[in-house]
Parts: structure tokens; C-alpha cells; sequence
């Protein structure tokens, strides 16, 4: 250590910096337990979180797409929603203004409610309403119509409901037009082992990876084609 750099401690001194060294060494093992490394798949799908009990859930009403934004604000953080229970109290119309929710892993009743006009047009993967479900993770009674899921950049996973899928899709409805390089799907893009989608039904026109490359190839008029796919799509 640094206190030793004179070479002249005596034997008594010695002998006590050994013996509180080996004393704080046998606290070690129990601190590394304490707390375990946690890896980047287990905080996005919520596997590092205890469960909640059905009895510990706070609901939390969304009425307005105010509301609607402040939910996707307060999700940023992964362990935040895991006690909520969202219920979306009446039909919203986004009007094509850009919205996602970063993770969730509480429960969000749609009631049977309509999420109209859902944008996402920013650069990333795993995109959707929801980017990440966690396990344990329930969205249900949900109707998204007209949206329009056209990420840039690498564009991987990518669902109209759903980037990344852990939790559960139950009784939901998904339209719109959609697009993603690879692992690409109308309700979520990735559905992991364990996940769910149950009494679903998805009217998406789905853009792959062939015609992502078509766009990287004539570069000069990719957004021309896509305008064009867009105006079809709502003109149909």
C-alpha cells in the first residue's frame, strides 16, 4: 500500500495492517452478494424486479394525451411502472405527433379504448408504443389504429405495439403501416421466450428489410417512396 513507501515500519506495526486487512477481507464475499451484477437483457425485460402482488398496484388514470405523455416521461426509468396499473379512460387521437414508452412492466388496460394516429419516425431500434414490455408485464383491451411505425436507422425490432416483447398482449387490436430492417412484426417485433400475445388481430402493412435496402441503394428518392406508401395507406 502507499503508507509503506519508507520501508521502515516496525514488526508490531506490521503485524496489525495484516490483521485488519484479513479482517475486511472476510466482508467481502458478503458485499459482492448483496449486490449482484445485473446485465443489460435482465433490466430491459425486468427479470432483476421482485413480482408485484396483485393487492400493491397504484392506478394511475390516462384521460388526455397530456396524460398520455406524462406516463411515457415517468416510464424512462425501468423499475418505475412495475406497481402501476394503467387504465386509459378515453379514446385519444395522437394526430400523428411522435410518442413512445421507453419500458413498462406494470399492467395497462386500454377498457376497450382506441389510441388513434401514433407516430414514430426517430432513429433507433426497438420501437413501438411500448419500446420494452417487461416480464410480468400486461397490456390488454387496447385498439391502435392509423399508426405509422417508419423508424430510421438500423430500424430492428420494431412493432406497432411493441419493440421487445418479455410480458403479455392480451385482447388488443393494431393498424397502420409499419417498417424495420429485420425482425419485424404488427403487433410486437420480438416476442421472447415466455412472452405472450393472446385474442389479438393486427391490419398493418409490414416493410421489411428488402425494400429498406432498396432505399439504401437510391438514396435520392427513399423519402419520395415513402411519402407515397403513406398517402396510399390513408387514402385506401
Amino acid at each position: 500500500s502507499g503508507r509503506r513507501r519508507g520501508c521502515k515500519s516496525q514488526a508490531g506495526g506490521l503485524a496489525v495492517m495484516l490483521s485488519v486487512i484479513v479482517a475486511f477481507s472476510d466482508y467481502m464475499p458478503a458485499l459482492a452478494q448483496e449486490e449482484p451484477a445485473v446485465t443489460y437483457e435482465q433490466y430491459v425485460s425486468g427479470e432483476h424486479r421482485e413480482e408485484t402482488d396483485a393487492g400493491q398496484y397504484e392506478v394511475f388514470s390516462i384521460g388526455s394525451v397530456e396524460e398520455l405523455r406524462e406516463l411515457a416521461a415517468l416510464c424512462t426509468y425501468d423499475a418505475w411502472s412495475g406497481d402501476k396499473r394503467v387504465l386509459l379512460t378515453a379514446d385519444l387521437d395522437l394526430a400523428g405527433e411522435e410518442l413512445l414508452i421507453p419500458v413498462f412492466g406494470g399492467i395497462f388496460d386500454g377498457q376497450g379504448h382506441t389510441i388513434n394516429g401514433l407516430a414514430i419516425r426517430q432513429e433507433g431500434s426497438q420501437m413501438g408504443l411500448f419500446r420494452y414490455l417487461q416480464r410480468g408485464a400486461v397490456v390488454q383491451n387496447l385498439n391502435l389504429t392509423e399508426a405509422k411505425v417508419l423508424p430510421q436507422g438500423s430500424g430492428c425490432q420494431v412493432g406497432v405495439l411493441a419493440g421487445r416483447n418479455y410480458g403479455s398482449i392480451v385482447n388488443c387490436q393494431v393498424s397502420g403501416v409499419l417498417e424495420g430492417e429485420e425482425e419485424v412484426g404488427g403487433i410486437a417485433g420480438v416476442n421472447e421466450a415466455g412472452a405472450v400475445i393472446r385474442s389479438c388481430g393486427a391490419e398493418v402493412t409490414v416493410l421489411g428489410n428488402c425494400r429498406r435496402r432498396y432505399h439504401r441503394q437510391q438514396p435520392w428518392h427513399a423519402e419520395q417512396l415513402r411519402q407515397q406508401r403513406e398517402h396510399q395507406y390513408l387514402h385506401q
